[in-house]
């Protein structure tokens, strides 16, 4: 997968606080090699990770002190559109090439995510200094291609999510449905013998599955929402998801999310970026089989970057 296929849709492919102006960060989208780093503003920048000189890899150099991107092998820099702007072994007087330019990418950062893409070129840039919408985070890598796991996400995200305390069951409780270029379903919850904070423990359970855990997929870029709901219809968790296709047939997971009935630290959910290679053979294709549908033979509107 490589950017140019997705060009109109933004591709979540680092956490806020991954990308600093402290040391530049290589990511991949399939064989599409991007460098990150901020600059003096604290602004995020995507750059192809390859010297136009050489073709080192920049995440392999620095970022100097005026915020732009110098490579590690002859000290060539780049601004943020890819313009070099300092070449060493020439004179400050001469007139730099503009063919030596490195290609640029569009960016946009929120909700805790750096954006990568076309469809991120008009949109407003979020400074590092926000307050990210949910708090925690973390990253997973997994063998599995981001094709396999966007279709288990949907037949099966037990075997790919944990959360502390709950069970997902493997009922759908409706027939997906596409909903602005997303697939939207919900999976019914039971209480499991984890501990979910007190509040939870002393609830008096309604039913046998009093919570539902709703997502919201958007199958191009692999971004996901996440929500799960008591018995109240009361948010109690909420989390993003970002399913990255990257080198050799793997997927970068990354994920952000927060407690809406509990403080402290602990996080609320877990990513098994191996899950059990059985318990996915034997797994019937049911929600996935949406995929397959017509809606997604067109071009889907963009990813809708807030729930």
């Amino acid at each position: 997968m490589l950017i140019a296929e997705h060009s109109r849709q933004p591709i979540a492919i680092a956490l806020s606080e991954e990308v600093t102006s402290l040391k530049p960060l290589g990511v991949d989208i399939g064989d599409q090699q991007i460098v990150l780093w901020r600059d003096g503003d604290g602004v995020a920048h995507a750059l192809e990770d390859r010297c136009p000189h050489r073709r080192a890899p920049l995440s392999l150099g620095c970022v100097r002190q005026d915020g732009h991107l110098q490579c590690g092998y002859h000290g060539w820099s780049f601004d943020g559109t890819g313009q070099i702007i300092d070449i060493p072994q020439i004179r400050q007087q001469a007139k730099l090439p503009a063919i030596y330019s490195a290609q640029a990418f569009p960016t946009i950062e929120r909700d805790g995510f750096v954006f990568v893409g076309d469809a991120a070129q008009a949109a407003p840039q979020v400074n590092a200094g926000d307050t990210p919408d949910l708090p925690l985070h973390g990253t997973a890598y997994s063998p599995v291609d981001q094709a396999r796991l966007m279709a288990l996400l949907l037949d099966g995200p037990q075997l790919l999510i944990a959360l502390p305390g709950i069970h997902i069951s493997e009922y759908p409780l409706a027939d997906p449905q596409w909903l602005d270029g997303m697939i939207v379903y919900e999976r019914a919850c039971r209480r499991s013998s984890g501990l979910l904070g007190g509040r939870w423990l002393n609830d008096h359970w309604r039913a046998e599955f009093p919570f539902a855990l709703r997502f919201m997929i958007h199958p191009r870029t692999g971004f996901c929402r996440l929500v799960l709901r008591d018995g109240d219809n009361e948010a109690v968790m909420e989390a993003a998801l970002s399913l990255v296709e990257a080198r050799r047939g793997t997927t970068a997971i990354r994920w952000r999310a927060r407690h809406r009935t509990k403080t402290g630290r602990r996080p609320p959910l877990s990513i098994t970026g191996s899950p059990d290679g059985n318990a996915m053979r034997i797994l019937p294709r049911d929600v996935s089989t949406i995929l397959h549908e017509p809606a997604m033979a067109h071009d889907l509107p963009a990813v809708a970057l807030t729930a």
